[in-house]
């Protein structure tokens, strides 16, 4: 599969959907040679904030690393939900 983690997700709060600010980066330790299905939560505590809007933002690997068959061609990052509470 050529699914990666994200290398990191912001977090980004506004309160009229114009102006955002970061409210947090959550990045991880899990090698992206491992090549079994991963369910990692990539979880912000801001607590505190007060915002209308969640903007996240997950950078992803963009191609294949050379270690992997697909070196040099593009990849994914698969996300499955978002929860705001």
């Amino acid at each position: 599969a050529w699914i990666f983690l994200p290398e990191k997700v912001e977090w980004f709060l506004s309160a009229d959907g114009e102006n955002w600010r970061l409210a947090a980066t959550v990045d991880h330790k899990i090698s992206n040679k491992i090549q079994r299905r991963i369910i990692h939560p990539f979880t912000a505590d801001v607590v505190g904030e007060k915002a209308r809007f969640v903007r996240v933002v997950a950078h992803s690997l963009m191609t294949c690393p050379a270690w992997h068959p697909g070196a040099g061609e593009p990849c994914w990052v698969f996300a499955d939900e978002i929860v705001v509470e």
